[in-house]
């Protein structure tokens, strides 16, 4: 009797991504997303596959599994110090995830990281506007923090005030108010 020898096919990373760039061009998007999968399961940490994979989860309409898989992404950039790299997926994600002002709050860091602040503050005021009536101590944190980027402009100085006020908090409106007109007397 001979032994039962197990049979073991070696796997050819180049060979699968042909396969699922030819399912691809056939329009068989759902095999080549296989085929991708199969190819992050043996390198996890590859970015591109991973992008790959949430691109054609998303064409597929697994909106779910593409947000997990960009999020990742996003989140192993910041971790690296990628900043730049992080901005487009966190654009994608802003758009799949219309009302997560924490997107924007993301977006926003690695815009300040990479020294794009004027869109950084659209991202921070988009995020103010998305938590005044249901998060208003959210609201006034970032308020703040857009304050500090733009010492010289009332408008957001006045915003600040309001925002504490609309809260009931008095004595930091009182205050937010005194520096507001200190700064209007000065200009």
């Amino acid at each position: 009797m001979h032994p039962i020898r197990e049979v073991r096919m070696s796997f050819d990373a180049q060979q699968v991504e042909q396969q699922a760039a030819q399912y691809l061009s056939q329009g068989r998007v759902e095999e080549a997303l296989k085929s991708y999968k199969s190819l992050l399961r043996k390198d996890p940490k590859s970015r591109r596959l991973r992008k790959t994979v949430a691109d054609l989860s998303l064409k597929i309409g697994n909106k779910r599994e593409a947000e997990q898989l960009m999020l990742a992404i996003a989140e192993t950039d910041v971790k690296e110090k990628q900043f730049r790299m992080a901005i487009p997926i966190y654009r994608e994600l802003i758009k799949m995830r219309q009302k997560d002002y924490e997107m924007h709050l993301e977006i926003a860091h690695c815009l300040i990281e990479s020294n794009f602040e004027t869109d950084a503050l659209i991202h921070l005021k988009k995020a103010v506007e998305m938590t005044q009536r249901q998060k208003p101590e959210i609201a006034q944190e970032i308020q703040f923090r857009i304050v500090g980027m733009t010492p010289g402009e009332l408008t957001e100085r006045r915003t600040y005030a309001e925002l504490l006020e609309s809260a009931n908090w008095s004595d930091k409106a009182s205050d937010a108010w005194k520096e507001f007109a200190a700064l209007n007397r000065k200009l």
